[in-house]
């Protein structure tokens, strides 16, 4: 049995969210995304009245993306600019370099060129088309977290799994040791 790490991404590596921080950075950059603004109101409040649910509304919110002529270089400057808001404990971690898969409900084209820095990680979060928006499959929160790591993985152990949120819970049991991550700070995890 294989043993690994798995680790959330937003508020437990990232300190932040880092769709909602890529969208301010785009915001900034490119005022042809403002107008759009409107329709993230729209839409959450759409999910707030179960007209639709998460993964439709942050479908619809990552259409932002079609504003930008280069997805890639907003990418790359993106992570540049935050590199900063990346906990230390983690980048402590990698030095054991032991296998790592980091699980996460953002998209994935947002965190890659992150975990592409990284040879020990595989990065599973949610499949969505960086020039659309348009999500494929489900959101990856929750027990979809332990689907999408089946795909991935079998005969695995999780030794040390991290996460900022109760969210997680299915992982949590899953691991034999859980970590909680505030603000790059760890504490053991405590279901009660």
């Amino acid at each position: 049995m294989k043993k690994i790490d798995v680790y959330d991404f937003d508020g437990t590596i990232y300190d932040g969210d880092s769709t909602i921080d890529f969208f301010k950075y785009c915001l900034k950059r490119n005022k042809k995304i403002f107008p759009f603004c409107f329709k993230i109101l729209g839409n959450g409040i759409l999910m707030g009245l179960h007209i639709i649910d998460l993964t439709e509304f942050k479908s619809r919110f990552l259409r932002f993306v079609r504003y930008i002529p280069d997805i890639d270089e907003y990418l790359a400057d993106f992570w540049k600019n935050n590199s900063n808001k990346i906990c230390q404990y983690f980048l402590d971690n990698m030095k054991n370099k032991r296998e790592t898969y980091i699980i996460s409900a953002s998209p994935e084209f947002i965190i890659k060129p992150f975990a592409d820095k990284f040879k020990n990680v595989v990065l599973i979060g949610t499949d969505a088309d960086k020039k659309t928006g348009i999500i494929n499959g489900r959101n990856c929160k929750g027990e979809e977290k332990i689907q999408r790591l089946n795909k991935v993985i079998q005969n695995y152990e999780i030794e040390n799994f991290y996460s900022d949120s109760k969210a997680d819970l299915p992982l949590f049991r899953l691991a034999k040791n859980g970590f909680m991550v505030k603000h790059g700070i760890l504490s053991e995890f405590r279901e009660n």
